[in-house]
This record gives C-alpha cells, sequence and structure tokens, in this order.
C-alpha cells in the first residue's frame, strides 16, 4: 500500500513538472514566467509558446509562429483532447463565432481490459487583433471544441492572454 501511494505521489510530481494546474493560467506573473521563445536556426521559425494549462481531460495552450522577422501573426490555441471514443473535433466556438480549426493529429494512447485512450490534437486559429482584444477583456475567452461525438470547453482568463502579449512584446516580438 505504501508502495502505491509513493508511486501516486511520485507520478503526480512528474506532471507537475509537464503541466501547469489551471489556477496558473489566472496568475499573470506565472503565466509571464512560463511562457518561452525559441527559433529554429534551420527554418528560421520563432516560436512563442504560453505554459501548457492541464485539466482532466484535456489541456491548452498559446503559440505563436513568425519567419524571420519577428512578426507574429499566425496564432494558436493548441488543444490536446483525451476521450474514450472519438470526438472528431472539427469547429470550435466562442460568443457566437466561429473559428478557424486545424486537425493536428489522433492517436491512440493507452489500452487496458476497459478501453483506450484517445487523444485529439487541434489547434483553433485566432487574430493578433483578438489576441489583444481577450487580453484587455475582464471576461477572458469561453471556447468550446466540438465534434461529431463529444466536446472540451476551455475558459482562457484574460490575465493569460495579457502575460502572453506582454512577454511577446518584451521580448523583441510583434504582435
Amino acid at each position: 500500500m505504501r508502495l502505491q501511494i509513493f508511486a501516486a505521489f511520485a507520478f503526480s510530481l512528474f506532471l507537475t513538472g509537464c503541466f501547469e494546474t489551471p489556477w496558473i493560467a489566472n496568475d499573470y506573473d506565472k503565466v509571464l514566467s512560463l511562457t518561452t521563445a525559441t527559433h529554429d536556426s534551420y527554418s528560421d521559425v520563432h516560436t512563442v509558446k504560453g505554459p501548457s494549462i492541464s485539466l482532466s481531460n484535456y489541456t491548452w495552450f498559446i503559440r505563436g509562429f513568425s519567419q524571420k522577422n519577428k512578426n507574429i501573426g499566425d496564432l494558436q490555441i493548441y488543444v490536446h483532447a483525451n476521450f474514450s471514443e472519438w470526438a472528431f473535433l472539427n469547429a470550435a466556438y466562442s460568443g457566437g463565432k466561429s473559428f478557424k480549426l486545424t486537425q493536428i493529429s489522433r492517436d491512440v494512447g493507452t489500452c487496458s481490459k476497459y478501453g483506450c485512450t484517445l487523444h485529439e490534437h487541434v489547434g483553433i486559429d485566432i487574430s493578433p487583433s483578438q489576441l489583444k482584444s481577450y487580453a484587455k477583456s475582464k471576461d477572458g475567452m469561453a471556447l468550446k471544441v466540438q465534434g461529431n461525438a463529444g466536446f472540451v470547453t476551455i475558459f482562457i482568463p484574460p490575465e493569460y492572454f495579457a502575460a502572453y502579449l506582454d512577454f511577446a512584446k518584451s521580448s523583441g516580438y510583434k504582435i
């Protein structure tokens, strides 16, 4: 029994390093400190990535890309959702507006006698003006990502958007 408790504790410590808890998204300073910028010298692509926020069956983060000039025009909310059956995520909505969704991948995770965990990865495009608007809003963004057989609902607080935007600006990126 002690071994099981220790294993669960050790696993939770491992996960703490990989994903941030949902309340982190409300903490401007924490989001700012966990946002990163990388540059791939081979493709000359710059990436600014916010921290991954993980809940029970999905993880999300914001990422932006720039080639050559540090002008980030391509912004995406990346969602990794887990289901017991394929949801076939294919649409994203917020405030009555539709957002372009790109399917990134679908794969089968672990399986047991009870079934398999299925992973769906999608990207939801947001414009620089939408990012700035959500950063200034008091409500943030409530986003529903749905498919033919399932959905996830995500809330991104304004503090997350604001910290992401400020990190990008302070790192010399233009949004």
